[in-house]
């Protein structure tokens, strides 16, 4: 998936599903952007300024990230008892949050503070470039079923649009095929099984100008599209698990 062009979420889970975000996640309340802008450059000075410390700090510090990644193993993550994103926080114990740094003009850099978050505190906090490549690094832990990043819940297709997609054309298509209809960068959540050889993205749908509870589901197997349909939000994590729990 290419690099996303906007900065984000709540943690998908604001949507479900929220981060790399998506952001139904966060409860807790998140920095304005001055507050943001400080902690972002004391950290990139002195990383001891946020280790150690817990999530919402984070968040309440640093503000709402790109993205946010959650390395998530089945048999600790009680997923039959999540009915949203928002869950996640306290189910999952291993997180990545991506904060993109930025110019002066807003323009995003092409480099980012990684921050790992495990058993609910940071313990690493690294500096990568900002390509498809270092969001999607393979320093994953091996113990994770499934690896969910989510994005901002903004809806980009509305539910009519969705439904008029001729589902037919693309199936057993190359995913790149959709981009005819959807911009493919603007998924609101992506999830893998642990070989990534399964791919199911996420689009919150809009209806009479508003959020609706509809998701446009797109499933990819060995590179292909297998499955394209529209799921409520409430049934994402169970669509996750039951693709990607072999």
């Amino acid at each position: 998936m290419n690099l996303k062009k906007k900065i984000i979420w709540i943690v998908m889970l604001s949507m479900l599903i929220t981060g790399c975000s998506n952001k139904e996640t966060q409860e807790s309340t998140t920095a304005d952007r001055a507050t943001q802008q400080r902690t972002m450059t004391k950290v990139q000075n002195d990383v001891n300024e946020i280790m150690n410390k817990d999530y919402n700090y984070v968040l309440e510090n640093m503000g709402t990230p790109y993205c946010t990644t959650y390395y998530i193993d089945t048999q600790k993550a009680k997923l039959d008892y999540i009915n949203n994103l928002r869950d996640l926080n306290e189910l999952t114990n291993n997180m990545r949050l991506v904060y993109p740094k930025e110019e002066t003009n807003d323009s995003l850099e092409r480099s980012a503070l990684y921050i790992s978050i495990n058993n609910s505190k940071v313990t690493e906090v690294q500096t990568f470039e900002f390509t498809e490549y270092d969001i999607k690094r393979d320093d994953v832990n091996n113990n994770s079923d499934i690896i969910l990043d989510t994005y901002d819940d903004k809806a980009i297709l509305s539910v009519a649009s969705a439904e008029s997609i001729d589902v037919t054309k693309y199936i057993g298509k190359e995913l790149t095929q959709l981009s005819e209809v959807i911009d493919l960068n603007e998924a609101n959540f992506e999830a893998y099984d642990r070989d990534r050889k399964e791919m199911i993205m996420g689009y919150f749908l809009s209806e009479d100008g508003n959020a609706s509870n509809k998701i446009l589901n797109i499933i990819e197997s060995e590179g292909s599209i297998s499955e394209i349909n529209i799921i409520e939000r409430n049934d994402i994590l169970r669509t996750v698990k039951d693709y990607l729990i072999k």
